[in-house]
């Protein structure tokens, strides 16, 4: 190389590093191997180069797996690197369970887990990915299939389980590091499972790259330049999405929803694109590609209820519309029973806030509000006879996740109030219902 390594890497830091010279604090993902004690060095280098009044503090933070022998090994050896450097490195351990996510995935999704809990707003994660980490990442995401998005490879920066992260040398050959290393006589530590063959990405690092290297020098910058246009094709493709979203989109007492009008409308693949908008937009993953035909076959047929589950959300079909649920409120909740000790009242319920004012004085010694159990009647205000609770949900466009958490008023064993939907007959002696006010707040 024409320049040291040393000055490559200062370079590329002042290039690319504006995001760490906003933050409060930066976190560095410390595991032990060459790519992060470089990156901790170096970044040590580069905060010292910032004025002291605009300088982060510089925090390192390694995450025990507890996967190998040597992982407390590991640990005391990122802790006393770190140290050397005057830098404090926080010690954070996880316990991996055989979730079927395979042992990569949930490792990385305890990680990331671990680590957003210890960041606050302002910190920066910042990782030390480099060119063959990203040349890697983009041939597995095209040999599993996946579109523009995908084949763009790892961005930047980028929100991961709540933690922002940031990736500096994105740019940089790994071999730069080495040299880098070596010319600072950095030490660090060599993770056994990297060379496990067993794993896909190390089989693609030790069999797969070194045969496209032989026969195309450049294919490290040739794989680049593709995940380039790949990201630059799907900002635009995002981008119209983002506004046909915009466009359609509908807000209701029950949440945001498309209407499966709108959707029919849509050819099939710009209908996948405003649904992954929409994902994008709420911070939920995309569907599998498996999985897009079914959400897309249930848009486009007659079906309803639960077209996908997703394991964190669900869409569901309901009454012309497409929704996207939390599956945290779409799931049955505990029974709950409140006493109403006097007006007016408010009750923070698992879905919402349900409140009650009345315009005169009244004795609430026997009123409760509880979740509907199953078989409730009342006779609205104004009908003639008596409906189901189940029959009247229904009538007022109530989703079924919402149904068995809504609000029922009693003043004793008598059903007086359904949510902020119905008042009933025979509610209170001598007091007339209108004058009781109830809200039901979802959001």
């Amino acid at each position: 190389m024409s320049k040291r390594a040393s000055t490559t890497l200062a370079d590329e830091l002042v290039r690319v590093c504006k995001p760490v010279d906003n933050c409060r604090r930066i976190w560095v993902a410390f595991s032990g191997g060459l790519d992060s004690a470089v990156l901790l060095h170096a970044l040590s280098c580069y905060v010292q180069t910032l004025p002291k009044t605009a300088r982060p503090e510089l925090c390192a933070v390694h995450v025990n797996h507890g996967l190998s022998p040597n992982a407390m090994q590991w640990q005391q050896h990122c802790q006393e690197a770190a140290a050397a450097l005057g830098i404090t490195c926080v010690a954070l351990s996880v316990v991996l369970e055989n979730d079927g996510r395979g042992v990569e995935a949930e490792a990385r999704h305890k990680r990331y887990s671990a680590i957003s809990n210890q960041l606050i707003a302002g910190d920066l994660l910042v990782t030390g990915h480099h060119a063959d980490d990203q040349v890697e990442t983009v041939l597995f995401r095209l040999l599993r299939g996946s579109g523009p998005a995908g084949l763009a490879g790892m961005q930047r920066r980028v929100n991961i389980y709540g933690c922002e992260v940031f990736r500096p040398l994105l740019s940089l050959p790994r071999q730069v590091l080495e040299e880098y290393a070596n010319e600072y006589g950095l030490s660090w530590v060599e993770d056994e499972s990297n060379e496990e063959q067993r794993y896909s990405r190390n089989y693609l690092r030790h069999s797969v790259v070194p045969t496209l290297a032989s026969r195309w020098p450049g294919y490290r910058e040739s794989v680049m330049r593709s995940a380039d246009w790949c990201r630059e094709a799907d900002d635009l493709l995002q981008g119209y999405a983002l506004q046909d979203l915009k466009a359609i989109l509908q807000v209701s007492r029950w949440g945001e929803w498309l209407p499966l009008a709108s959707l029919r409308e849509l050819t099939t693949p710009k209908c996948k694109l405003v649904i992954g908008a929409w994902c994008r937009a709420v911070g939920v993953s995309l569907p599998r590609a498996i999985d897009w035909k079914q959400i897309i076959a249930a848009v486009k047929g007659e079906a309803t209820g639960c077209c996908f589950d997703g394991g964190e959300y669900c869409f569901q079909l309901f009454a012309s519309g497409l929704y996207l649920v939390d599956n945290a409120v779409s799931e049955a909740v505990d029974d709950f029973s409140y006493v109403v000790d006097k007006l007016p009242f408010t009750a923070e319920l698992p879905q919402g806030v349900f409140s009650i004012e009345s315009k005169v004085l009244l004795d609430t010694s026997s009123w409760r509000v509880t979740n509907r159990r199953g078989g409730e009647r009342c006779r609205p205000l104004a009908r003639q006879g008596g409906r189901s609770v189940k029959k009247l949900l229904q009538e007022a466009g109530v989703p079924p996740w919402f149904r068995q958490t809504v609000p029922l008023l009693y003043a004793g064993e008598q059903l007086i109030a359904v949510a902020d939907l119905y008042l009933c007959e025979g509610g209170v002696e001598g007091f007339d219902m209108q004058q009781l006010e109830c809200l039901w707040c979802l959001q």
